[in-house]
């Protein structure tokens, strides 16, 4: 659950959940850091980060217009793991990570606490105009 899982997750299944009193875990809230050109990713995850790259550059935003001036990974990563934490209903986000100061990074960024609604609504925005059909299944 991130910036790059269907609308359908968001309208569907999170009030689902909630109506049925069940808990919510995203996994890869911050999506291999899709916001990195392809040729950036290490390895295996340059095939496996590719669905979320090509949503992230078809939904056209950038941190800044969203409030997040800065470091482009830094703004990316906090934008993606608060915006997962500001869904209703949900109760845990699950990010790997080997590296002390990225998870460092994400507690400060978790400790910010949820977005504010407008941002969440520009994201949820820009998803939908991404794909007005509906036809991007969610990611797992």
């Amino acid at each position: 659950m991130s910036l790059f899982v269907s609308a359908t997750v968001y309208d569907r299944v999170l009030p689902a959940a909630r109506k049925h009193n069940a808990g919510v875990m995203a996994k890869r809230p911050i999506a291999n850091a899709a916001w990195k050109e392809i040729s950036e990713q290490p390895g295996m995850y340059q095939s496996y980060a590719a669905t979320y790259t090509e949503r992230l550059a078809k939904m056209r935003l950038d941190p800044a217009s969203l409030g997040f001036p800065g470091p482009r990974d830094a703004a990316w990563s906090e934008l993606a793991l608060r915006f997962t934490l500001s869904q209703g209903g949900l109760h845990t986000a699950i990010i790997g990570t080997t590296n002390p100061d990225n998870a460092r990074a994400n507690i400060a960024a978790a400790n910010k606490g949820p977005l504010p609604a407008a941002v969440v609504d520009k994201i949820r925005a820009a998803f939908r105009a991404a794909d007005p059909a509906g036809k991007w299944p969610g990611l797992t």
